[in-house]
């Protein structure tokens, strides 16, 4: 393999809807990692409290930042009266059932947030009683604890003789586990992954810039991505037999983490978001408040009825200039400019392109009417044209061909739309025309902003319209080396959920509702 296709290749394991990592190879290093950190020496106060640690820095990606014994944190418990701060663990009772919870950071445009994170269903038996036995305020693990920690962590990991017939990760391999999973989950939004990996290692980094998320719903999907990575180790657990590797001792009582997952704590059961509660101790009473939920991405998002009602507004200000029958060559023209406009601010809205070339589509680049090729940021890349689109791009240039033809020395255009100036010279519609026009009809608001309207409706869309990461980063034409038009193969059957999507898109907006009066010169 060449390097550029060596390049191509490893863009696209990264993305969204690449492979999982090996759940066996996985399987058999995580029985590597209990002999180490189950030792008697690793055993303090007959508590896996060095256990508790690796499976925290394993499950938050921190273990590749180990390279002292400095950068091991100091993992503290802290009450649930207590700020979220880093490396804090707490117990949330809700009911009779506790659940451990730990600090994930959010990473916004006024830095790093921290909000509390319930940990897997899995961990629960581990964590929850190591928890409920530390001291407030106090590291996990003394100074000479760390040592042996950091020892146990950087030596060489030699497999065990009852596990050599079995195949494990490269420990560096085996650290990022869940960062490879993080990675090419397609059901995990990239304000999800935002959070879980950081800004700088999202593999379309600006695919976070399109869309704003609630961190409650975000919650919800982190806790649902970690549960899925967890059982899939556990299930290769129970199919290689390896039971027997992951036993530890909690209250004197023996464990596995093998066993049947516990019931989830009601305020995980929630649809689709899970709220974090903080204790109020004020004025001498003890209560749980919800915490409010914070917005998380993009800070030009646009709320849908507003959208829906521009795009009325647009209508009705468009068929104001229809005349029918009686309509002079000017007014003709003038209903034909706006119609221009928005059919471009009816391209951006459903398709998602980049509204800061020629708004608009090449007639050599416009195949059979059903898939057209722009170019974007230097690279073409195909655009799916909904079925309300293409009638109204069919509309239209019946609309321009009545024109035109009343016009002397027509030329034609290798554009599909644009204006017509009042000399009968055609004049292609530019992003700073639109820009200016939409402040006449939205003030405050830009058409780039439609684009991320087009990418955040593709976030919240349900099912049976609702679509992968992998799908939404397809129809924004997000793409790294060996994922763009030409390296990617594309097949009917994947277009097909992508083609349901934009239709029901012209549903939401209320498109299907407006009223066309007519076509000059029918």
């Amino acid at each position: 393999m060449g390097k550029v296709a060596a390049i191509k290749s490893k863009n696209r394991g990264k993305n969204a809807g690449g492979v999982m990592p090996d759940a066996h190879q996985t399987a058999v290093s995580l029985a590597v990692a209990f002999k180490k950190f189950n030792k008697p020496k690793m055993l303090s106060h007959d508590s896996h409290r060095s256990l508790l640690l690796f499976l925290y820095l394993w499950l938050t990606d921190q273990l590749d930042n180990i390279t002292s014994i400095t950068d091991i944190p100091d993992l503290l418990r802290v009450s649930t009266a207590d700020k979220c701060e880093a490396h804090c663990l707490r117990n949330f009772k809700d009911g009779n059932t506790s659940w451990t919870e730990y600090a994930q950071p959010y990473h916004t445009q006024r830095g790093t947030l921290y909000l509390w994170q319930p940990l897997p269903t899995l961990l629960q038996p581990l964590f929850q009683p190591i928890v409920s036995s530390l001291s407030y305020q106090t590291p996990i693990l003394t100074q000479r604890e760390k040592k042996q920690f950091y020892e146990e962590l950087q030596t060489r990991w030699k497999t065990p003789l009852l596990l050599r017939r079995y195949h494990r990760n490269k420990r560096d391999v085996f650290f990022r586990y869940f960062s490879y999973c993080i990675q090419v989950d397609s059901g995990l939004s990239s304000l999800a992954k935002m959070a879980l990996l950081g800004p700088e290692r999202l593999h379309h980094k600006n695919a976070t810039a399109y869309q704003v998320e609630q961190t409650d719903r975000l919650r919800k999907k982190i806790f649902l991505a970690q549960n899925r990575y967890f059982e899939r180790v556990i299930a290769t657990i129970k199919v290689l037999g390896l039971n027997e590797h992951f036993i530890y001792t909690v209250l004197g009582q023996p464990k596995n983490l093998s066993e049947p997952p516990i019931k989830a704590a009601s305020y995980l059961k929630k649809s689709g978001i899970i709220t974090v509660y903080q204790l109020n101790t004020q004025n001498g009473s003890k209560q749980y408040e919800a915490i409010p939920s914070v917005l998380i991405g993009s800070q030009r998002s646009l709320a849908e009825h507003d959208v829906v009602s521009f795009f009325k507004g647009l209508n009705d200000e468009v068929e104001q200039h229809y005349l029918a029958k009686n309509m002079t060559l000017e007014q003709h023209r003038l209903y034909y400019n706006w119609r221009t406009i928005q059919l471009a601010f009816l391209f951006i809205a459903l398709t998602g392109v980049r509204p800061t070339h020629a708004i608009t589509i090449e007639r050599r680049r416009c195949f059979a009417g059903e898939q057209v090729c722009v170019n974007d940021k230097g690279r073409w890349r195909s655009v799916i044209l909904c079925s309300y689109l293409k009638t109204q791009i069919s509309e239209y240039l019946q609309l321009q061909k009545t024109l035109t033809m009343q016009f002397p020395h027509h030329q034609p255009n290798q554009a599909m739309w644009y204006l017509i100036d009042e000399q009968g010279e055609q004049q292609l519609l530019t992003a700073h025309y639109l820009r200016l026009t939409m402040h006449s009809l939205w003030p405050g608001v830009v058409p780039y902003q439609l684009r991320h309207f087009f990418a955040q409706c593709a976030l919240t869309s349900l099912p049976p319209h609702h679509l992968a990461i992998q799908q939404i980063d397809r129809l924004m034409g997000h793409s790294n080396l060996g994922e763009h038009l030409g390296s990617d193969d594309q097949f009917p059957l994947t277009l097909v959920p992508l083609q349901n999507y934009l239709e029901r898109l012209v549903e939401r907006l209320g498109l299907l509702k407006l009223q066309r009066l007519g076509v000059v010169g029918e």
